[in-house]
């Protein structure tokens, strides 16, 4: 049988063929964020095209290089998909810092999951912890009301 191959331009391609073998496997978004090592937030997203700002930066310089890239796709096979060991059970129940302390730094928000100072919480959420700023709000129980942007002065 002969392999599958797909050129890839953009996020898009890398979407297409991510929940086309996803689909084809039988597998929901959890399973594929088990055996990666990543949320099933994160594999929807990439799923969604969603952008990925590493990722573009990633294709720009391939084509400053001229440097192609193709997806190769075998048969499905369940069994000889590699398996990641699955994330650990979040067990910190206490957030990484003090809600007081999220606006310390100017220009700067704390992360409670990971205690990182940031410019954009929302980015950071999603790209390093695999939440939308709605489900990190849930997580730690913060108001709408409560602002998630940095502030330029200390309080």
């Amino acid at each position: 049988m002969s392999e599958r191959r797909d050129a890839v331009a953009d996020l898009s391609d890398i979407a297409h063929a991510v929940r086309e073998r996803r689909q084809e496997l039988r597998l929901r978004f959890e399973d594929v964020g088990n055996m990666a090592g990543v949320s099933r937030h994160l594999v929807a997203s990439i799923e969604k095209g969603e952008p990925n700002e590493q990722f573009d930066k990633l294709l720009r310089v391939l084509a400053a290089l001229q440097i192609k890239v193709d997806l190769r796709r075998g048969p499905p096979r369940h069994v000889d998909l590699p398996v990641a060991a699955p994330k650990p059970a979040r067990t910190r129940i206490n957030p990484a810092v003090d809600m007081a302390d999220m606006h310390k730094e100017p220009g700067r928000v704390r992360c409670l999951d990971c205690g990182a100072g940031v410019r954009d919480i929302g980015r950071h959420v999603r790209q390093q912890h695999g939440l939308s700023i709605a489900g990190y709000r849930q997580r730690w129980n913060i108001d709408e009301e409560v602002s998630l942007r940095p502030t330029e002065e200390v309080q």
